[in-house]
């Protein structure tokens, strides 16, 4: 993600404040479009590693950022009890931002999967 060199939030940043609204923008966007029909369930699949991963690493972020309100580049860095630079506001929701839609895109992908399952049955 980055180096946290000098403590740089700007790789954080950029994920927070691009990538997590067009994250929610996606999961809007499936919510309307429904699910894919015939086979395309499978082009999923390479979500659940994104899934898995994401939430081995943001439970880390969440507790120390969010909760405990540190730097994340400190989180990164494993320096625990770094004060010495100001945290911004935005630090504390940056885990559970990308928890929510880790979560909602998994949730999503299981939805569809069983309702494709269940639409093949029926016919």
């Amino acid at each position: 993600m980055t180096t946290a060199t000098q403590y740089s939030d700007d790789a954080w940043a950029v994920s927070f404040f691009i990538g997590v609204p067009i994250a929610v923008v996606a999961i809007a966007l499936i919510c309307i479009g429904g699910a894919p029909g015939g086979g395309a369930w499978f082009l999923v699949a390479p979500h659940f590693l994104t899934a898995f991963l994401g939430l081995y690493v943001l439970p880390i972020y969440l507790w120390h950022s969010t909760i405990l309100g540190e730097h994340l580049a400190a989180v990164k860095l494993e320096q625990r009890g770094f004060t010495d630079m100001p945290t911004p506001a935005w630090h504390r929701a940056f885990a559970a931002a990308h928890f929510f839609c880790i979560a909602a895109f998994t949730w999503l992908a299981f939805y569809f999967r069983r309702r494709h399952r269940d639409s093949a049955n029926v016919a």
